[in-house]
């Protein structure tokens, strides 16, 4: 079971690895986690970038969105989270950000296809939002949000970024990366001609099983950390 501090780390961490991978967006996107309560949210506040999120600058609120503690303001967009840990409890975090090349093929109705082993951590699909083009606001919002998700890691918004959850923070992260990276290499392999023949069902069930494992997510997360750290980021 991780501490309020542990969390607040995470995320922060979570928010400066983000940005480095092309998910800023001016002082837009959140990441969040929930603690062990299940009822308590640790949030970025709002009015900063991803890419200076400080461990501090983590708040917590509760299901409604009021503030716990912290100093800042609330992003009007926390239902995503919110509405999703109400539906959702084996959820442990919630990513929204804008990232160029989800946002551009969420516009199309093309499916994510099997063309490489970072796919098939989606061997299951992603969905498309298309009921809402503005923001999501209100509690009604972000449980039909929740609800469209399904069982799914990641929903595309269509006109707006991505919603991504994982079992933890590290997890909603790798996710979230993994998302765009295949989107962006499904794009790239269509503009070259031909799409060579995806990864058959069965053979991708067999690798998301292989490679995306519990018993490796400390070492890519640990792995991130230290990226961004080279790179010059402290969250303390």
């Amino acid at each position: 079971m991780k501490s309020d501090r542990q969390l607040r780390l995470e995320v922060a961490w979570a928010c400066r690895i983000l940005a480095m991978e092309g998910h800023n967006d001016l002082t837009l996107g959140h990441v969040s986690a929930r603690a062990a309560d299940g009822q308590t949210v640790y949030i970025k506040r709002l009015g900063l970038g991803l890419d200076e999120v400080m461990a501090k600058d983590v708040i917590s609120i509760d299901l409604d969105g009021q503030l716990i503690s912290g100093a800042g303001s609330v992003h009007l967009e926390f239902p995503l989270h919110t509405e999703v840990y109400r539906l959702k409890p084996e959820v442990g975090a919630v990513i929204h950000t804008h990232p160029l090349h989800s946002i551009a093929w969420g516009l199309s109705s093309e499916p994510l296809k099997m063309l490489h082993h970072d796919s098939t951590l989606f061997y299951e699909g992603i969905p498309r939002f298309t009921d809402i083009s503005g923001l999501i606001t209100t509690a009604h919002q972000g449980h039909v949000v929740a609800q469209a998700l399904g069982n799914s890691l990641a929903i595309l918004l269509r006109h707006h970024g991505i919603l991504v959850v994982g079992k933890d923070v590290p997890w909603a992260v790798l996710t979230a990366l993994t998302l765009e990276h295949v989107i962006k290499l499904q794009l790239l392999s269509e503009r070259l001609g031909d799409v060579p023949n995806e990864i058959s069902a069965k053979e991708a069930q067999i690798l998301h099983l292989q490679k995306f494992q519990d018993a490796f997510i400390d070492d890519y997360w640990n792995y991130l950390v230290r990226r961004a750290r080279r790179a010059g980021s402290d969250v303390t």
